[in-house]
């Protein structure tokens, strides 16, 4: 890794970053500009350096080889063992990789979790199992100090009065750049047990942590953190405090000459930088490489790593999301951004209730449906995790003594005449920041925020992101998953007695429900789509059981969930990214499906890692289509009548024991239109989140989304446009090309500035583009993302050539699949129902919809189709067109081009 730094302390420099969006790589460029680092003042709440600091950068490596510190390639590195055993794989598999010893029983099955084979095991997971050497921190520190402030003594003049310096002598060089490396790992790692294992304790012992059952505590389960990623965070917290002593180390001119043998006027010119032989280095979680299994070519890796094989953490759980643009904070490292003009950005709160106020105007043509398939398939690619104290807490941030408070947070101020809250005298709303991210090879930077799960589309949702987790979720017997039954119904999820914290229940008698993603549990519409897709799981792998019945458990799940993952990909890219992206701009970026044959597209090069930016900000453009009330309709299509409203039904698992459940909130979802998508959102969400009956008021989700991306280093809304081939705005007129009038004057109204307007609101109110629901802005990240998605994948459904592609008889047969043909074989008295079950449309009954046929993957001459799971017609049904009409009858926005 190439690291270099760009002095933000010296007034003639100023930093440009940008990210290669096709690898995921960072490159930095130094470019000169008038501008002066700004002071960041003391503003309570918000974390981050009391003093400027630089922004510690990539860049491509000189040659000069005396001004380089050589850093080892992490792909030679030790490899890290990856044990899955899939030695239940019938012996009669014909692949070119097969695992030995198929003797193993089901009741034996070894499913190691990946985490314990990277993470040091520890009694406590709290903790990481550190070096003897981090015992000493401080006299170390102390020791190498003195060393780094007697660099720059010796020196004589040359003949023409320049200063000829001794130490220019590559090994001495050598030695002195060690000295200071190992001085800002050790201050880094010192700091980090100071706040983790010293001040945590003190904030926990006196008592400033968040009650259960309170709205803070259920926003902190929803971003739950692991203890894997509690040790992760734990070296970013080091690396960012490394960052920065480095920097101040270096804003000695004398001291960066020296040691680098550059001026002020070349440090573009910086030389790489390794932390090879720091203490930092050795610590580090991710300096070394997966080692990918021997059946890396049929089926994915439950973890998402070794997808691409030359960059096996890409896509990967526990990796830092990635970056289309670079992180925008105000010091260069880690304190959120600020206005333009100078000075803190409006509190997020209002401009929640100045932009984001309830309209409560219907979508015309769009279905709920299409809302609670974007939160499902979120789930699927992204979890950011939010920081967590001592022993698991989470750490108060209002009112409570700056001394005490954990550096991580950042509460939202609520201004005194608040409309709502105000009248309860709230002033201020609980909010931590994304714990920070490791960087695979452990280099140093800006803070960057984990993904907890994998990336791709996968199923992770339904199958967990790790062997652990999958295990907990199988029944080891004929591929199926465990579930709860119930009288004269279609199975339930099981139900999990370990976890309450995310759960209250109308009924004592049922807990939180169980599933690859813990969130599951928020709201009653994504807890019943999780049953349908435990369900198609159980009724795909009970089937393949039939045509199959020399398959041994393993073999059957593996497929099972590799025609889930595909049926998932299909869904998503003919039916929903159509209506949300337009026919347009799918094209401008390719990612639009073949209708026949094999997709040729897929591309090494290409990280398919979640992007920062859509999970942060584009991508939760879905909150402002929630309706108040989720309403139920029955088998015949009439509306129930006990609907209450959305934060009632919050975390509440039990409502879905009721007869008829799943099926009164599925048709509900294809029945009630959403809410139209603008920057307006039902007050359920801005005023009542995770409000219990203990508390008086709930959480502001438009003010939390607000300050996550602030929290993330998300640049402002106006530097997307240029990247995206939009124009950037330079008045507060020119906004009138792109949204209403009303929402200009809000803006304006707020912020100070035009490039003060952040990226979430911003994006939101924009007029939708020509054939979709998004604007121009959040098409593009979308769009982008999507793009990556499919090209990065090597186990993509379409693609052709892999031991792990499908037939095309195989892929012909998921072509054919729909959301409507799943939700009609899966639910309990669904007769009729739209084929797009997105769009309000006319309906057709259950038997006209195409099914997918598993005759393609009959392998046995013993098999049979079990005919009560699977309905097959004599006659061929076709499949139903997506239509190609204007969903929104709005100004046409401009079409966004690639981020490349």
């Amino acid at each position: 890794m190439l690291i270099y730094l760009n002095l933000q302390g010296y007034d003639a420099l100023k930093t440009h970053l940008k990210y290669d969006t096709e690898g995921g790589t960072n490159t930095f460029l130094g470019r000169r500009s008038s501008h002066e680092g700004s002071q960041v003042p003391d503003l309570g709440g918000y974390s981050g350096l009391d003093k400027d600091t630089t922004t510690l950068q990539k860049h491509t490596a000189a040659d000069d080889e005396t001004r380089k510190v050589k850093s080892r390639d992490a792909a030679n590195e030790s490899e890290i063992t990856l044990t899955t055993d899939f030695n239940l794989i019938s012996s009669d598999f014909n692949a070119k990789e097969k695992r030995k010893n198929s003797s193993d029983s089901p009741s034996q099955l070894n499913v190691p979790d990946i985490n314990e084979s990277y993470f040091s095991k520890s009694d406590d997971l709290d903790q990481l199992s550190f070096n003897e050497s981090t015992i000493n921190r401080e006299s170390e520190i102390e020791q190498r100090s003195s060393v780094v402030s007697s660099i720059g003594s010796n020196k004589s003049m040359a003949k023409d009065g320049t200063e000829n310096l001794q130490n220019r002598n590559p090994e001495i060089l050598l030695k002195k750049q060690k000295d200071l490396l190992a001085l800002v790992a050790d201050f880094g790692l010192q700091n980090m047990h100071e706040l983790y294992d010293v001040k945590e304790k003190e904030i926990y012992e006196a008592g400033l942590f968040l009650p259960s059952g309170s709205p803070g505590s259920y926003l902190a389960a929803f971003n739950q953190q692991p203890a894997e990623v509690k040790k992760l965070s734990r070296f970013g917290y080091a690396s960012l405090r490394a960052t920065a002593r480095l920097v101040e180390e270096l804003a000695d001119s004398k001291l960066r000459q020296e040691i680098f043998n550059v001026t002020v006027d070349d440090t573009k010119d910086f030389p790489e930088i390794s932390l090879l032989d720091t203490s930092l280095h050795d610590d580090c979680p991710l300096k070394n490489n997966p080692r990918c299994p021997n059946w890396k070519h049929l089926f994915r890796t439950i973890d998402g790593t070794c997808n691409n094989l030359k960059r096996p953490w890409w896509g990967a759980k526990f990796q830092p999301l990635k970056r289309f643009l670079a992180p925008h904070y105000s010091d260069g490292l880690e304190t959120i951004r600020q206005s333009v003009r100078g000075g803190p950005l409006p509190s997020a709160r209002l401009i929640s209730t100045a932009v984001h106020w309830d309209l409560n105007v219907n979508s015309k043509s769009v279905t709920h449906m299409l809302m609670q398939w974007g939160q499902f398939i979120d789930h699927d690619m992204t979890s950011s995790s939010q920081s967590r104290g001592f022993n698991g807490s989470v750490p108060r941030c209002c009112d409570v003594p700056i001394n005490l408070q954990h550096p991580d947070c950042l509460p939202i101020e609520v201004p005194p005449n608040d409309p709502f809250f105000g009248r309860f005298g709230i002033r201020c709303l609980e909010f931590l920041r994304s714990a920070p991210s490791s960087r695979v090879g452990c280099g140093l930077g800006p803070r960057e925020q984990v993904n907890q799960v994998t990336s791709y589309i996968d199923g992770s949702m339904i199958y967990g992101n790790s062997d652990r987790e999958a295990a907990k979720l199988r029944l080891f017997r004929n591929g199926m998953l465990k579930y709860s039954r119930m009288p004269q119904r279609l199975p339930l999820l099981p139900q999990d007695r370990e976890r309450g914290e995310f759960c209250r229940n109308s009924n004592s008698d049922f807990f939180c429900l169980f599933s690859g993603d813990a969130r599951m549990n928020e709201q009653p519409g994504l807890m019943a789509i999780h049953v349908v897709f435990l369900r198609l799981h159980n009724r795909l792998a009970r089937n393949m059981a039939h045509l199959n019945p020399e398959w041994s458990d393993e073999r059957i799940y593996q497929e099972t969930r590799k025609i889930i993952g595909a049926i998932l990909q299909h869904i998503t890219y003919r039916e929903f990214l159509p209506i949300v992206l337009g026919h347009d701009v799918m094209k401008v970026f390719d990612i639009d499906l073949t209708k026949d044959g094999y997709y040729n597209g897929y591309s090494e090069k290409i990280s398919g890692s979640a992007a920062n930016s859509f999970a942060t900000a584009a991508f939760r453009f879905g909150h402002s289509m929630v309706q108040g009330k989720f309403l139920k309709w029955d088998d015949i299509r009439k509306e129930v009548v006990n609907n209450v409203s959305l934060h009632e039904e919050l975390l509440d698992p039990g409502s879905l024991h009721r007869f008829g459940a799943v099926d009164n909130l599925m048709m509900g979802m294809c029945m009630q239109e959403a809410q139209k998508r603008d920057e307006h959102f039902s007050v359920e969400l801005t005023n009542h989140l995770f409000q219990t009956p203990n508390f008086p008021a709930g959480l502001d989700l438009a003010a939390i989304n607000i300050q996550r991306g602030r929290d993330h280093g998300i640049p402002s809304y106006n530097n997307w446009r240029n990247p995206c081939g939009l124009r950037r705005m330079r008045t507060w007129d020119d906004l009138l090309h792109v949204m209403p009038p009303g929402s200009r004057d809000n803006f304006r109204s707020i912020y100070r500035d035009i490039d003060d307007i952040d990226l979430f609101p911003g994006g939101l109110a924009e007029f939708s583009v020509r054939g979709g629901i998004v604007g121009s802005t959040f098409a593009c990240i979308i769009a982008q993302h999507f793009r990556n998605l499919r090209k990065g994948d090597r186990f993509w459904y379409e693609n052709g050539g892999f031991d792990s592609s499908f037939t095309l008889s195989q892929l012909k047969a998921i072509r054919r699949v729909s959301l409507a043909r799943v939700l009609c074989d899966n639910l309990d008295l669904i007769e009729e129902i739209q084929p797009f079950v997105f769009l309000t449309a006319d309906s057709l009954r259950s038997g006209e919809i195409p099914f997918i046929d598993l005759s393609a993957w009959q392998e046995s001459p013993k098999g049979k189709l079990n005919l009560k799971q699977n309905k097959p017609t004599a006659i061929e049904i076709s499949v139903p067109e997506m239509p190609e009409t204007t969903l929104e009858l709005e100004p046409g926005n401009e079409i966004p081009q690639p981020l490349e």
